[in-house]
């Protein structure tokens, strides 16, 4: 079944709905409280940006940075989380972004993404090292 969503935002779309007619008036609910696909987008967009902030620019193709700037957007919000929020905390992360800037290919980070924690360490001791 065909319907029109409007959104938590304002915006409305199309979408297609399968199922019962309690399934679909589920669906419809949870729908109508989230953003629309654009809007969705766009602070993915945003948050990606505000992560990667400060950071070396990739190098690579137009779609290996924008897939590596993605992963380096989410292993970075990983880290911060994990991350305590102490001074101790906030320089280990400091440390930790001045190693991913030590890996400006796009490449790399798509290569590595499995064990992205692994493949800094040493770019992270490095980095350690040099701010001792």
């Amino acid at each position: 079944m065909q319907a029109t969503v409007k959104h938590q935002c304002g915006h409305t779309s199309q979408v297609q709905l399968y199922g019962s007619s309690r399934d679909r008036e589920r669906k419809m609910a949870w729908l109508h409280q989230q953003p629309c696909p654009d809007c969705r987008r766009a602070a993915q967009a945003t948050e990606t940006a505000k992560a990667t902030e400060d950071l070396v620019t990739l190098t690579g193709s137009p779609k290996q940075i924008a897939w590596a700037t993605k992963i380096q957007a989410e292993f970075l919000a990983d880290m911060k989380q994990r991350t305590p929020d102490t001074d101790e905390g906030r320089t280990a992360y400091s440390l930790l972004k001045q190693a991913v800037n030590t890996k400006p290919a796009a490449a790399w980070w798509i290569d590595n993404r499995s064990n992205l924690r692994a493949a800094l360490k040493e770019a992270y001791t490095a980095v350690l090292d040099e701010a001792n």
